[in-house]
């Protein structure tokens, strides 16, 4: 099952919503960046479900650890849709520029 790398939407949102007393927006995985969406963002031996071009879309042989979004997860193998660990899943990922052994 190979989903595909896709960006779905051109020339970024048609509509913005955000509450005026909305906290924590840098680092927020859609807020915090524009851009179009991205779907299935498979990169080595990682994926991301949806994800912002305005944030770091890794090359699909890059183990880099670096693309953020909601339905994230490390070591798998996003185009079988298996894990090979169960060390490292997360729904949602801050917006970060910390390649794979940089972040603290």
């Amino acid at each position: 099952m190979n989903p595909g790398r896709q960006i779905v939407t051109e020339r970024g949102p048609i509509q913005v919503s955000v509450a005026s007393d909305a906290k924590n927006l840098d680092d927020d995985p859609i807020f915090s960046v524009s851009g179009d969406l991205a779907f299935n963002w498979a990169y080595d031996n990682n994926g991301c479900r949806i994800a912002l071009t305005g944030g770091n879309l890794s090359p699909a042989d890059q183990n880099d650890d670096n693309t953020h979004g909601l339905g994230n997860d490390f070591r798998c193998d996003p185009l079988r849709n298996t894990r090979t660990s169960r060390l490292w899943p997360h729904d949602i990922s801050n917006i970060q520029d910390c390649p794979l052994g940089t972040c603290t």
